[in-house]
């Protein structure tokens, strides 16, 4: 039996794959889902903020361990992006925040999204 395991992206934990039970139909089936969950394309949220760089945006943040801070709305021009982080620039403040994307709910954008 085979300790290998695909770190699945959704909630639920990692999925079990193991080559020796699995019918030879459901090869092409485990392939394709190794595939899927291990984002062999590259296909991450900073390089989906990347495509939309200079785009106006919303972010939705959750900080759990603030009582003042707990949920936050940020809307702004995307300017910048990391592996872990992404500056917008709110113009109505005339500010640039650097939000942490661990924190990160969800975005909604005011315009049509690149891929």
């Amino acid at each position: 039996m085979s300790n290998n395991y695909i770190h699945n992206m959704f909630p639920g934990g990692p999925i079990p794959v193991d080559e020796e039970v699995a019918p030879s139909g459901n090869r092409d089936l485990t392939e394709q889902i190794k595939k899927l969950t291990t984002n062999s394309d590259g296909f991450y949220i900073n390089n989906l903020l990347t495509k939309n760089k200079n785009r106006m945006a919303t972010f939705y943040l959750s900080y759990p361990s603030s009582v003042d801070w707990r949920d936050q709305k940020i809307s702004g021009v995307i300017k910048g992006i990391g592996n872990d982080f992404v500056v917008v620039y709110d113009r109505k403040q005339d500010q640039h925040c650097m939000l942490m994307l661990m924190y990160l709910n969800y975005i909604t954008f005011h315009d049509e999204v690149n891929y």
